[in-house]
This record gives structure tokens, C-alpha cells and sequence, in this order.
């Protein structure tokens, strides 16, 4: 199995050089402003999605178990297919 921090590496890395590339091209900024939008964007991208991909990693590891309740109660028909 393919651990998710991996593949989300792999990815944040991808989309780092697309950015770096791409977002002057697209937005077409004032060159000392550039490297600072670039560097921004990256790290709102990055934390977000590292946010995720640790919400996501904790949630299959079972760590919200008050929450598969929750999910229950508001779908009682998956409750009675699950069983």
C-alpha cells in the first residue's frame, strides 16, 4: 500500500513547478511582486491540502469515532446495509 504522504508529496511537488511557471504567464504581475504571489500561493496550496490529506489519513485510521456515529444517525439506511 502507497502511504498518502507520498503521493501528496509527489503531487505538492507537481503543482509547485506548475505554479512557478505558470503564474506569471497567466497573471502577468510586476516582476518584484512575482516571487512573492508564487511563494504564497504555494503555501496557501500546500497547507490546505496537507490539512486534508491529515484529516483524511486520521480518518481511516479510525481516529473519529464520534464522528462515524454522527454519519449514522443523520443516514440510518447505510446502518442497516452495513450489517
Amino acid at each position: 500500500m502507497i502511504s498518502p504522504w507520498l503521493t501528496w508529496g509527489i503531487g505538492i511537488a507537481l503543482s509547485s513547478a506548475t505554479l512557478y511557471h505558470g503564474l506569471p504567464r497567466v497573471m502577468k504581475p510586476d516582476p518584484p511582486h512575482a516571487f512573492g504571489l508564487y511563494l504564497m500561493s504555494f503555501l496557501f496550496l500546500a497547507i490546505i491540502t496537507g490539512l486534508a490529506c491529515f484529516l483524511t489519513a486520521w480518518y481511516l485510521q479510525g481516529k473519529f469515532a464520534s464522528l462515524n456515529s454522527i454519519l449514522l444517525q443523520l443516514n440510518p439506511a447505510q446502518a442497516g446495509s452495513s450489517q
